[in-house]
């Protein structure tokens, strides 16, 4: 996707000012800045953005989840949230609106970068996803696999690059540290589809200083999981045979 458009909805303007300027030297479009719900809405109906990075509190009479949940259900446009406290209430209500990420301020670009390049590749791949995809044994397995403790995401896909399944473990408490990570995962699933296109592969493993993500290949199909640094993943190793082995079922 070449210079993805994100619409900023933020009504603090030096903030505002500096988001849109971080997105910039990042490489993306900023059509424009809302400042309320209300007209968050009426912007993401004209121009259509790739995303919106929607702050949660607002001034007005619709705040940023409200506003994010029309944006959602009419336009099909993912949200990121931003905020810098919200309550266990506000949490749950977010949660409810399926956003694609948190960013607790304050946050830098590579944290912005990573949020908003993995809801972006997460939203294109669900589009994708034909519903003869869809395998609920396996949704469980994966499900199973990112509440061990050290599993950030878990994550099949097709060798042409469609989305089967996804789960990870974002929250509001732990999207900073957790975001490179997934990043980094979804780089490596960018590389596998490529070097699927080449030839056949079985296992690739790629390590930052945050974590690690490993893939293992079955037929048509790629297997990957996210890890926090020091995480033995052979402490993982049954889990991600059952998850092996399901998808050697739709083979």
């Amino acid at each position: 996707m070449a210079d993805p458009q994100i619409l900023v909805v933020e009504d603090e303007g030096i903030v505002a000012t500096g988001i849109r300027n971080m997105l910039k030297d990042l490489g993306y479009t900023v059509p424009a800045v809302a400042s309320s719900g209300k007209d968050a809405i009426k912007k993401a109906a004209e121009m259509r953005p790739d995303l919106v990075l929607m702050d949660i509190v607002l001034e007005g009479d619709m705040d940023g989840i409200e506003a994010a949940e029309q944006i959602r259900a009419r336009f099909d446009i993912p949200v990121i949230y931003l905020t810098a406290y919200a309550d266990e209430t506000t949490v749950q209500r977010a949660k409810m609106t399926t956003p694609y990420g948190y960013l607790l301020k304050p946050f830098n670009e590579r944290e912005l970068h990573a949020a908003i390049e993995m809801a972006l590749y997460k939203h294109m791949m669900e589009r994708e996803v034909a519903s003869s995809t869809e395998n609920p044994e396996l949704d469980r397995a994966l499900k199973e696999l990112v509440k061990r403790k050290g599993v950030n995401a878990a994550a099949v896909i097709s060798k042409d690059g469609v989305m089967v399944n996804f789960f990870n473990t974002l929250t509001p408490e732990d999207v900073s540290p957790l975001s490179s990570v997934v990043a980094m995962m979804t780089r490596t699933a960018e590389k596998c589809t490529r070097v699927l296109k080449m030839g056949d592969i079985v296992e690739i493993r790629a390590k930052t200083d945050s974590g690690m993500v490993v893939t293992e290949k079955s037929g048509g199909f790629i297997f990957l999981v996210a890890v926090d640094k020091g995480t033995d993943i052979d402490a993982i190793k049954l889990q991600r045979e059952q998850v092996m082995d399901i998808i050697r079922s739709l083979l």
